[in-house]
């Protein structure tokens, strides 16, 4: 577990662990997949944008809702 000072720190952090993630995920199936509630997430993905290198076509991203409802 590691403790982060700052939301600026947990963005860079959160923006790095998903980079890399990414490039592990592309460079054995050929594509990053991604499911992501809204809410602060996003805001906390933003660090993402100024990551170079990234490989945009080859992501597959999924809004979600996490809320559990019942089906009817």
């Amino acid at each position: 577990m590691q403790v982060l000072p700052d939301s600026n720190s947990v963005a860079n952090a959160l923006a790095e662990l998903t980079a890399t993630a990414a490039k592990d995920a592309i460079a054995v199936k050929g594509a990053f997949s991604v499911a992501v509630a809204g809410g602060s997430l996003i805001k906390l993905l933003q660090g993402l944008r100024e990551t170079e290198g990234i490989e945009w076509d080859k992501w597959h991203v999924f809004w979600v809702d996490e809320r559990c409802v019942p089906h009817r």
